[in-house]
């Protein structure tokens, strides 16, 4: 039930808007949209606005996620 609610109910924070943590012991990164957040264990914080040309090469890069063209393309027009 809950998936359901997050996966697709107009409210959901999942809907709209990429969304994307990874955690390591040193480091957790979070993505909403074009906010990248770096946390480290000492709780101190990093945040800054990703350029939207720079979205698919860290996805790559800090999360691992390698996106075709039409997913790269789709990816771009949403987050204009």
């Amino acid at each position: 039930m809950y998936n359901h609610y997050t996966a697709t109910h107009p409210r959901s924070p999942f809907i709209g808007q990429v969304v994307v943590l990874r955690t390591e012991p040193a480091v957790r990164y979070a993505l909403r949209g074009r906010e990248l957040t770096t946390t480290r264990p000492d709780g101190a914080t990093q945040t800054r606005e990703v350029p939207v040309d720079e979205l698919v090469d860290l996805l790559a890069d800090t999360f691992a996620i390698t996106l075709d063209d039409e997913e790269a393309a789709g990816l771009v027009r949403a987050t204009r």
